[in-house]
């Protein structure tokens, strides 16, 4: 009798110890496939970084030789010259989806012929471009605005403006064009993601935060993406959790320049859990994420 319960005591002695090396191991494997995944997202979402800035730093360069070669002279007072101008850029390179010279009270001087310019009305006084707008006065950089229908194009757009300057340094006006969200061959287009891969472009205006771009086809309505700022349960829990998992806010780590991926307690439009890598374009003063499903590496840690 007492040999049989010493068996049986050894018994379970091997059975746990199986079970906890099992588990051990399990755990290892799924930090392992986490900790992979994480670092190639994290380079992917440096590469999503840089691919647009490059975009950006192309845009910037092309609005400042243009909005100088307008002003020069007061060349824009010459609708026919500057019409002829405009054209040519536009047929040339369907990249712009239009132009616009913009004073610095807000009201637009003029545009390309394809804008309605009854219809565009006084970016500082319409509140989607308001906050924009003042910031391009104050930046030696191009600036993105927030995405939202434009009615004299009757398009969404992400509108990017560049202020031009005097010898001494005071804004003379604005020049602002756009990309077209709809546009093949737009923001992005040449990245290759998984299904449940997701870009999102944020910028943060009053203490807001606002969709710039958006990848994904889970959601179509446009209103609903842009015209309003993304929900403070959402921005809170992404906050919060970057302070759990590397004690940082959103300041600190604008400061530090580096990429994390965190894993908030919020879903995406899909009902799933995910990750998220974050970076931040300091230039452009806006924030680039690439967000993936969770189950997808977990899937893949329990397959190995």
């Amino acid at each position: 009798m007492k040999i049989n319960k010493n068996i049986m005591s050894i018994f379970y002695i091997v059975i746990l110890i199986g079970f906890v090396a099992v588990s051990v191991v399990s755990y290892i494997t799924y930090k392992t496939t986490r900790d992979d995944h994480y670092k190639e997202n994290e380079y992917y979402v440096q590469m999503v970084n840089l691919s647009m800035q490059n975009m950006l730093d192309q845009y910037e360069l092309s609005l400042d030789i243009l909005g100088k070669r307008l002003l020069e002279n007061r060349l824009f007072e010459n609708s026919q010259k500057t019409d002829q101008i405009l054209n040519t850029i536009l047929r040339e390179n369907d990249a712009f989806v239009g132009f616009g010279l913009i004073a610095t009270d807000g009201h637009f001087i003029f545009t390309s012929k394809n804008v309605d310019i009854t219809k565009m009305g006084n970016l500082k006084e319409n509140p989607e471009t308001a906050a924009s707008f003042l910031q391009t006065l104050h930046s030696k950089h191009l600036v993105v605005g927030r995405t939202y229908f434009v009615k004299g194009l009757g398009k969404w757009v992400i509108p990017i403006r560049k202020a031009l300057y005097d010898e001494n340094g005071k804004p003379l006006a604005i020049i602002a064009t756009g990309i077209e969200l709809d546009r093949k061959g737009g923001f992005f287009s040449n990245l290759k993601l998984k299904n449940s891969e997701k870009i999102l472009v944020v910028k943060e205006l009053q203490g807001q935060f606002y969709r710039i771009f958006y990848s994904g086809k889970d959601v179509q309505d446009k209103t609903f993406l842009y015209a309003k700022a993304i929900e403070n349960s959402v921005s809170n829990a992404v906050m919060q959790s970057l302070q759990e998992e590397y004690n940082l806010t959103l300041k600190k780590l604008q400061k530090v320049g580096k990429d994390v991926t965190v894993s908030p307690a919020c879903k995406n439009f899909s009902d799933e859990n995910v990750f998220i890598s974050i970076v931040y374009n300091k230039k452009y003063d806006l924030w680039v994420s690439l967000s993936e499903a969770k189950k997808d590496w977990v899937q893949e840690a329990l397959k190995t």
